[in-house]
């Protein structure tokens, strides 16, 4: 008869820390907390320090007298603390028993294979190295619904022989009266639940899942803010991450992106989001309008986050460039049309009149400037050309009655969604060169309308008239400051694959039959809606674990300090396996989002565009690299070496 045996320490459940240890720095807050003794991080460090060094001392003391584990006893009786604190012993240890049954967290991978054992199998029993009490564990295993009547439990501080050894593993099969190959146990430690009972002929499988990534790793050596808050995200980006496994996976192995959105994506999202919320309380707005489609998964969030902060209302809005641009042309605000003339890979006047939403066929009666085919590619004198003849009054005023309907359409479902009843409204997106915001007050001109956003680039050339405005970026190293600018390929890499949307763009807002305003989506606009939900999942699943650790009562600057140093990284740094896993992600840098002007996010560097990145110090605007970093992971060694001496070349002469 087979017999199952599972570690209960990270394999049934885990704690709210990167590691076992980071409890005893909760542990000192706690406890400091409750006895009005002032929270100093050197005082937090000593306890933790204090505390470990007590149960290595308590280890040596029982081996000399035959034991092979301690327990929380003996560990307390060899702590010393100092005197000045006023604090019990007791009340330390008390205050760490309650932090392990309560900042605790199941993990359903375990639990899942469990219970399928279940079906088949009644012999399930719990082995843990572990200097706890076997009361305690057992309460949790009750708690957290993995114990069943006629489990049973083995725990090495209350039998004194550990799995390390083989003496716990011996002492089971031998109450339990089975041979070591009816034994079938499951663990993380690779030794003590793998090699050991491997040698002792026990069935042995390793769960190394639970075991930190290399960006987990790398957010708890951050340099910025609290170690036990950096523990705290760390924890968290890993249980998101054991959530994604299936109960059939047998390598425990996730795709480089799903790693890369529990690590990376979910904790920044959650932090930008927080610090909304808050942000908002502290402008007095009272209501937030999430900008589609960045802001999606950014007020699903909120959605979540604002109720328990007792925030703002949320709501979602459908706006685009393509949609509220053309504002600019209907109200004559001609000083504001950089957006007509910008293109990456050229325009030509059927383009020039889509942004407009216009066609050929609504210009058949007028003579433009230049004898042109509607689908060649004009200079950019020609482009000038065109948008002057646009804007003179006999065409502005020949083509405002086809166009006034989308300034009608605007301000209807502006209305529609409330905003323009809102005492105190503001707008949430990622950013960047912020015109939303500005058309949203030049047209709601009644109105105010503050915004917060991560980012923007060159915000120093954007007349805000006095617009509030809160935004935040750190992860360029040419600048510094809380109102930074960014470098559009870092924009484009975060649109592309941190907020991604499981809808099309907004073309235009159309009119339904129940004389309701409604977006109108860009059919041309493909994208992978499934892999957007899925990476929604994940991304939520991250909130839910940080609610249930308490990150959202953290301070939110501190989590943004933390989550920008480790976007500084991967945008900087990235690591070759990441970067080639992006091959497939496309950005779009221009304002009609169809799929034949998207280029890939990262691609390998050649000849001709090494020569011209390094002689021109920019990018072939026909062919760009919007992530340089990405594109030079996956170049070859050769290119790589170059273009990064290039780059400090160029930077050590420009001083920066």
């Amino acid at each position: 008869m087979k017999t199952f045996s599972f570690d209960v320490y990270d394999t049934c459940y885990t704690r709210f820390y990167a590691k076992p240890t980071d409890l005893f720095y909760e542990t000192a807050i706690e406890c400091f907390n409750r006895f009005n003794i002032d929270i100093d991080f050197n005082n937090i460090k000593l306890f933790a320090g204090l505390r470990i060094k007590a149960e290595k001392k308590s280890r040596i003391k029982r081996s000399i007298l035959g034991y092979e584990e301690t327990n929380l006893d003996a560990i307390y009786d060899s702590l010393s603390i100092p005197n000045k604190w006023g604090v019990k012993k007791s009340e330390f240890k008390k205050v760490e028993i309650e932090l392990e049954s309560n900042k605790i967290l199941p993990i359903n991978y375990t639990i899942s294979l469990i219970n399928s054992i279940r079906k088949k199998h009644d012999n399930v029993v719990f082995i843990s190295d572990m200097y706890l009490p076997e009361n305690i564990i057992k309460n949790n295993l009750i708690t957290l619904g993995i114990w069943k009547n006629g489990d049973k439990l083995y725990v090495s501080s209350e039998i004194n022989k550990t799995k390390h050894s083989g003496g716990l593993f011996s002492y089971v099969l031998d109450d339990l009266s089975i041979e070591a190959s009816q034994l079938y146990h499951f663990g993380d430690n690779e030794h003590a639940d793998f090699n050991v009972p491997k040698k002792m002929g026990i069935h042995a499988k390793l769960f190394d899942p639970i075991h930190l990534r290399t960006r987990e790793v790398m957010t708890l050596k951050g340099k910025t803010s609290s170690y036990l808050i950096r523990s705290q995200i760390a924890s968290a980006c890993r249980d998101t991450r054991l959530l994604l496994l299936s109960g059939t996976q047998q390598n425990f192995s996730l795709s480089v992106f799903d790693e890369l959105a529990s690590d990376l994506i979910s904790p920044f999202l959650f932090t930008f989001v927080l610090w909304t919320i808050n942000e908002s309380k502290r402008l007095g707005y009272t209501d937030l309008y999430f900008v589609s489609r960045d802001g999606e998964i950014l007020y699903k969030i909120a959605k979540i986050l604002s109720p328990l902060l007792s925030g703002p209302q949320c709501h979602y809005m459908y706006g685009s460039r393509h949609a509220w641009n053309i504002t600019d042309y209907i109200s004559k605000r001609f000083n504001r049309l950089k957006w007509l003339e910008a293109a990456q890979n050229g325009l030509s006047l059927s383009a020039i009149l889509n942004r407009l939403h216009l066609n050929i066929s609504d210009i058949e009666n007028l003579k433009p400037p230049l004898s042109i085919s509607t689908d060649k590619l004009l200079s950019k004198k020609e482009i000038k050309t065109i948008i002057k003849w646009l804007c003179s009054d006999e065409i502005h005023c020949y083509l405002l009655p086809k166009l006034k309907k989308h300034k009608e359409l605007f301000h209807k479902y502006m209305e529609q969604i409330g905003i323009t009843k809102s005492s105190s409204p503001a707008i949430v997106d990622i950013g960047w060169n912020l015109s939303g915001l500005r058309i949203l007050n030049e047209e709601l001109s009644t109105k105010h309308i503050g915004g917060l956003f991560f980012g923007s680039f060159k915000p120093n050339e954007i007349d805000f008239n006095n617009i509030q405005c809160d935004y935040l970026a750190y992860f360029d190293s040419r600048s510094k400051g809380s109102k930074a600018i960014l470098r559009y390929g870092p924009c484009l890499l975060i649109e592309s694959l941190f907020t991604m949307s499981s809808h099309q763009s907004l073309t235009e807002y159309s009119l339904s039959p129940q004389i309701e305003v409604i977006p109108s989506l860009n059919s041309e606009d493909k994208h992978d809606s499934g892999l957007a939900l899925h990476h929604h999942h994940i991304v939520l699943s991250f909130v839910d674990r940080a609610i249930k650790g308490g990150l959202h009562t953290l301070n939110a600057a501190k989590l943004l300090d933390i989550m920008h140093e480790q976007l500084i990284s991967f945008i900087q740094s990235p690591l070759t396996h990441e970067a080639l896993s992006f091959g497939n992600f496309y950005a779009n840098a221009e304002q009609v989002h169809n799929t034949q002007n998207s280029t890939p996010l990262v691609r390998s560097f050649d000849f001709r565009n090494t020569l011209w990145l390094v002689a021109k110090n920019k990018i072939n605007p026909q062919k760009p690299y919007y992530w340089i970093e990405g594109s030079i992971a996956i170049s070859p060694w050769y290119y790589r070496w170059f273009l990064k001496v290039a780059m400090l070349v160029n930077k050590l002469i420009k001083g920066k």
